[in-house]
């Protein structure tokens, strides 16, 4: 069969228009590199599939506890100019070990103790040596704290730690603040069964999308600009107040449940610390909602919850927190645990130089916290 490849009206001498059979040769090489892609793409996560292993433990790992175990990434570094969040802040280096604690002082031949929480605990603004879990006297500390930790992670996190580590003789615990959001506890057994694994290739594309932006300098701002302008702190200017009546309803209806939900994993924890030998002790957690906290240089960052687009009162807020703290005395106490309250120590202090938001410790916050663990530890009066 012959192809015309003009049209027979072409003037002599004339160049030929191309037919769209010639055209087609195009269409088919990118019809050809989509194919390709797609079966790159395909072969790449059937490859991940089968011999990528997750180094951050925030995906599923095990049977039992798989869907949550948070750690750190491991062996990270990171150099931070924090100038400007609190008096005298700088420079703050921040690194983790190979698994996946955040480094301090180590004391080879102190008994290796534990601690687990979430950025209270992980104490990331404050740089190395001064945070409060390193100033903790008498041991080989381990923090193993992480941002947006819950007590089920927690829980989760020790465990597999007694599974794949040297053993600790103490382990300490610090959770209120994140354990407030409700969906972390809607499972019903912490040995539930995990869900189906996210897809590898996701995971590797976000993972090093997100090493990439962590090492770009993406902005000549200082860096404490960015808690200044948090789109969802400026939001609480144009926010109304939640009413007292419907707080009531929300303690009733949402925060009782969820307490008597977290007391059970307070009750697993303990029952881990028996299986193993290693002495549990609970801490309850500091917050700043008081009327005499004067922020640094008049930036108040101090964030407070939020239901159906009102925000939750200063009395409020200090409520949630003061009745999540006396859950855990009470469960850790009924358990024969240890408790220390932490955040009672606190209320004797001038609150401004400790916090620099509603939770988190400056370096004299940090200070402070050790001073009250240690003097607890040692039998001593609270400083």
């Amino acid at each position: 069969m012959t192809v015309r490849v003009a049209s027979p009206n072409v003037e002599p001498g004339a160049a030929p228009r191309p037919s769209v059979f010639l055209r087609r040769p195009r269409l088919m090489q990118a019809m050809l590199l989509l194919v390709t892609l797609a079966l790159g793409l395909i072969s790449a996560e059937v490859m991940l599939r089968l011999t990528w292993k997750d180094p951050k433990a925030e995906r599923p790992i095990g049977e039992d506890y798989a869907l949550y175990v948070r750690l750190q990434e491991p062996n990270r570094t990171a150099l931070d100019d924090l100038t400007g969040l609190y008096a005298g802040a700088g420079k703050v280096l921040f690194r983790t070990d190979a698994h996946g604690a955040v480094l301090g002082p180590h004391h080879p031949g102190l008994p290796l103790v534990h601690f687990y929480g979430g950025s209270t605990t992980e104490n990331g603004v404050v740089t190395e040596g001064q945070r409060w879990v390193d100033q903790i006297q008498g041991v080989d500390a381990r923090n193993f704290g992480l941002a947006h930790n819950n007590l089920i992670n927690d829980y989760a996190n020790f465990k597999f730690n007694l599974e794949h580590g040297p053993r600790p003789t103490e382990a300490f615990f610090m959770e209120a603040a994140n354990d407030l959001v409700f969906s972390a506890f809607t499972p019903a057994q912490l040995n539930g069964k995990p869900v189906k694994t996210p897809s590898r290739i996701r995971i590797y594309v976000y993972d090093f999308a997100r090493q990439l932006i962590d090492n770009m300098s993406v902005s000549s701002k200082p860096f404490a600009e960015y808690w200044r302008e948090d789109p969802y702190l400026l939001a609480q200017r144009h926010l109304t107040w939640l009413p007292d009546a419907d707080f009531d309803n929300y303690v009733k209806t949402v925060l009782e449940p969820t307490l008597r939900q977290r007391e059970n994993v307070i009750r697993a924890i303990a029952a881990l610390g028996r299986q193993y030998r290693v002495k549990i002790t609970f801490l309850t957690q500091p917050d700043s909602y008081v009327p005499n906290f004067h922020p640094y240089e008049g930036y108040d960052l101090r964030t407070y919850p939020r239901l159906n687009g009102k925000m939750f009162t200063l009395q409020q807020s200090a409520t949630l927190v003061r009745l999540t703290n006396e859950s855990t005395m009470a469960t850790a106490r009924a358990e024969g645990d240890q408790a220390i309250d932490v955040a009672k120590a606190f209320e004797s202090q001038d609150p401004g130089p400790l916090f620099y938001d509603s939770f988190h410790y400056t370096p004299v916050g940090s200070r402070f916290f050790a001073s009250v663990v240690n003097a607890a530890r040692e039998g001593n009066p609270t400083p």
